[in-house]
């Protein structure tokens, strides 16, 4: 009987976090930033195909097949230098500009606090599938 309970909580809690991801991706597209090219950027980041929305497929899907790359993409999100190399990279193919501008100060702080979050809510799901009952 405490093996099914155990199975129906994780359940409950898979489902939840499914959830949460799709709901984070719907609202995602509608954040904005301080500074119009950073908003322009992220956009890119969280529409279907983009670099987070990819990250979040696995977690709304829940595709254990995908744990491993979710666990390499968050490694890569989770440090602010990748995510300004990876801001400014995706900036500059959005504006393909000669003239160099970079998104810094409070608008990267913006875009990293909101990757972040990206990243929690994919090691929520990772550690969460190392709990599974019948894996434990």
């Amino acid at each position: 009987m405490k093996d099914v309970t155990a199975q129906v909580d994780w359940n409950e809690q898979m489902d939840a976090l499914r959830l949460e991801s799709r709901e984070w991706l719907g609202q995602a597209s509608l954040f904005t930033m301080v500074y119009a090219p950073a908003t322009q950027v992220w956009q890119r980041w969280v529409e279907p195909g983009g670099d987070l929305s990819e990250m979040l497929a696995p977690v709304s899907k829940n595709a254990p097949d995908r744990a491993e790359w979710v666990r390499e993409q968050c490694k890569r999100w989770s440090a602010d230098t990748e995510i300004d190399k990876s801001l400014q990279r995706t900036l500059s193919e959005i504006k393909r500009r000669k003239r160099a501008i970079r998104i810094e100060a409070r608008a990267l702080r913006q875009v990293q606090s909101r990757v972040h979050e990206a990243v929690e809510i994919a090691e929520r799901w990772l550690a969460l599938l190392e709990s599974r009952p019948d894996k434990i």
